[in-house]
């Protein structure tokens, strides 16, 4: 049950834009795991779109998968590979357009510098980075699903542009004066 509309605010004033960057690293098993990293990652994205870091509501780093990898008889010394990471912006209607604008302008390689700038300040980050592509931003309506507890569950679309289930709860509970305000 809507009781506070807050699926019809939320479709009428805010889009969701996703995109993914592939980043060739050094050592894949420390930049799936390294926070630092991560965050880096998330506030480079929300610079290049010109909003706040936290208007990105998901970011996932996984292990780009390899075609037809050629084994090898010697011990490799270091993970290097590449990395896909997956965000997830919610943002007012009002910006979509600028935002989709510069996210479509940030090319691989200033992608690359912002990040690398970040990464270089960062010294428990051990491992390069290097955006070698990024992809057209996506939008969507952005939703959410309000439980019968109370918790707000985001739902929406996947990188590809795909629709996607409602993902589980996310670390927002709207508190009375949220709901005073919306209601």
């Amino acid at each position: 049950k809507d009781e506070y509309m807050f699926n019809a605010i939320a479709k009428k004033t805010n889009v969701q834009i996703s995109g993914d960057l592939t980043v060739q690293v050094s050592d894949v098993k420390a930049a799936l795991v390294d926070k630092t990293f991560k965050k880096i990652v998330k506030s480079s994205v929300a610079e290049s779109a010109g909003v706040s870091p936290t208007n990105i509501v998901d970011l996932k780093i996984a292990a780009a998968r390899r075609l037809k990898a050629a084994r090898s008889v010697a011990p490799r010394m270091l993970a290097s590979g590449g990395i896909k990471a997956t965000y997830l912006m919610v943002v007012p209607k009002t910006i979509e357009s600028a935002v989709q604008k510069s996210m479509e302008a940030t090319t691989a390689n200033s992608m690359s510098d912002k990040i690398s700038a970040k990464v270089s300040n960062a010294p428990s980050v051990n491992f390069t980075s290097t955006v070698t592509a990024t992809s057209q931003p996506q939008s969507a309506p952005a939703t959410v699903a309000v439980t019968n507890t109370g918790s707000v569950e985001k739902q929406g679309i996947d990188a590809s542009g795909g629709a996607t289930a409602t993902a589980g709860p996310t670390t927002t509970t709207p508190t009375r004066s949220e709901e005073r305000r919306v209601g």
